[in-house]
């Protein structure tokens, strides 16, 4: 891929768009979010539980749409995920292949304390989630984005969402360089 992508990652609730609004304005970078780009290119539209069907098929369909809507020679922020919870409810990482197609120069994975999480999709999403399962989810997370970042060998940053934005933005700016 000829994009230049820097993803950020967290599990869902973890505050990934606030903090890619504010990163894409104080950078000047344009904005994606994965699940949106699913939803365009691929017509696809996910349920409430965040339970997810045919995780691999709509990780295909995001590799598209990152060739379909991103600009070419251009670093843009794309919001995302490393794992995702499968139809059962079971914690899921997304193929690595994913990220080897997608090629981003840096990882950005967020996190928060879990009954903040559980408190944000209940009251964004009406649905509530077991904050153990939250818990998990998130550490399974950060540690398979930290995989990731190793076998990519791309930097790695792992932050709070709303405590950290200057770290982050200087993190961006930093693995940017260049760009």
């Amino acid at each position: 891929m000829k994009q230049k992508i820097v993803f950020i990652a967290g599990i869902h609730g973890v505050g990934k768009t606030t903090l890619c609004e504010y990163l894409s304005a104080e950078l000047s970078l344009k904005y994606y979010s994965a699940s949106n780009l699913i939803k365009e290119y691929g017509k696809i539209d996910f349920p409430k539980s965040k339970h997810i069907v045919n995780i691999s098929g709509n990780q295909d369909v995001l590799i598209c749409a990152i060739a379909e809507f991103l600009e070419p020679e251009k670093t843009s922020i794309l919001d995302g995920h490393f794992c995702l919870l499968n139809e059962n409810g079971e914690i899921t990482k997304i193929p690595s292949s994913t990220y080897i197609e997608m090629k981003p120069q840096a990882i950005i994975c967020l996190y928060e304390e879990a009954d903040v999480i559980c408190s944000r999709l209940k009251n964004r999403d009406k649905h509530s989630h077991n904050e153990k399962l939250i818990g998990a989810f998130q550490d399974a997370e950060i540690s398979y984005a930290k995989e990731i970042a190793d076998n990519l060998e791309i930097p790695i940053c792992v932050g709070k969402s709303g405590e950290d934005r200057e770290k982050i933005r200087d993190f961006i700016i930093d693995a940017t360089k260049g760009s």
